[in-house]
């Protein structure tokens, strides 16, 4: 019976020395980030980093986000297992500043092990583009008229762009596309860009002339759609009827 009894002790005592061990010597994680994100000046946007865990288990990692680009952001509580990929989230507001990259910090803090909690910067390179606040606005046909006839008839579309950012965008793209496209249905001009627009100023008046040449007859809808350097700003949607 002391034999057993002898025999419980150690095995419940080596268990025990195992779990105290495993803790000290609990391997500290790597957190990896290779990420560029985007947004608009003035907005709330949620960013959603994917982290790579190349160290040890990572239990109860928060993840702060900081940059001259928008105003600290702080993920809640999450887990991310060796060797994978987890999507951490959270939100800030961007400040109003010139379009461009900005280099993004991220730190960490996870649970550790009897010395103290894990903590360090996530490595990697993650970066935000500024987009400008831009918006389209005013949209209307001529004479508020949204139809043409099937057969050699043309409308004019108007439109503005409104800045909303204390620094002013130059290169911006407009392009109007009808989605789906539609046969002797013609968009002229289809694409253009505008020089300089803002700081916190409304574009000239934009025209566009839309034109059928026995097209289809029914109601065919027209993007707008602004963008600079690749990232989309803003859309707009509207409608052209063809009557025959």
């Amino acid at each position: 019976m002391y034999t057993i009894l002898t025999v419980v002790i150690i095995v419940v005592v080596v268990v025990a020395a195992f779990a105290v061990f495993g803790g000290v010597f609990k391997e500290k994680p790597i957190l990896q980030v290779s990420q560029t994100l985007s947004g608009k000046t003035n907005d709330s946007v949620t960013l959603n980093f994917s982290v790579t865990n190349v160290g040890g288990d990572a239990n109860g990692v928060v993840i702060t986000a900081s940059s001259t680009a928008f105003t600290q952001g702080t993920t809640t509580k999450i887990d991310i297992p060796a060797g994978k990929t987890v999507v951490a989230s959270c939100q800030v507001t961007v400040n109003d500043i010139e379009s461009k990259d900005y280099p993004i910090t991220l730190t960490y803090t996870a649970d550790g092990n009897i010395f103290g909690a894990f903590s360090g910067n996530v490595a990697g390179n993650a970066v935000f583009h500024v987009l400008p606040s831009l918006e389209i606005v005013d949209v209307h046909w001529k004479n508020d008229i949204a139809w043409i006839g099937q057969q050699g008839n043309f409308t004019l579309l108007y439109f503005n762009i409104k800045s909303n950012t204390d620094f002013a965008a130059e290169g911006v793209n407009v392009k109007l596309a009808l989605t789906p496209t539609v046969d002797d249905l013609v968009v002229n001009p289809s694409s253009m860009e505008v020089a300089k627009i803002g700081p916190k100023a409304t574009s000239e008046q934009i025209s566009v002339a839309v034109a059928a040449y026995g097209a289809q007859v029914g109601n065919h809808p027209l993007q707008i759609e602004l963008s600079l350097n690749g990232y989309v700003i803003d859309t707009a949607s509207t409608a052209i009827e063809v009557r025959g």
